[in-house]
């Protein structure tokens, strides 16, 4: 059975206001000092790159 392609959509759409989350308020040195945020903004965009 084939996923609805809305879905797919929603995954990204979910994926992207995460990162947004992880990111407010950093700026480019917060953000490579941090390898949690790192790590989470990377999965997010492995999740992106899924669907």
């Amino acid at each position: 059975m084939q996923r609805d392609p809305r879905a797919f959509l929603w995954d990204v759409r979910e994926a992207a206001l995460a990162i947004e989350g992880f990111i407010a308020g950093m700026d480019a040195d917060t953000y490579a000092a941090s390898d949690l945020v790192q790590a989470g903004v990377e999965r997010k965009f492995e999740i992106i790159g899924e669907a």
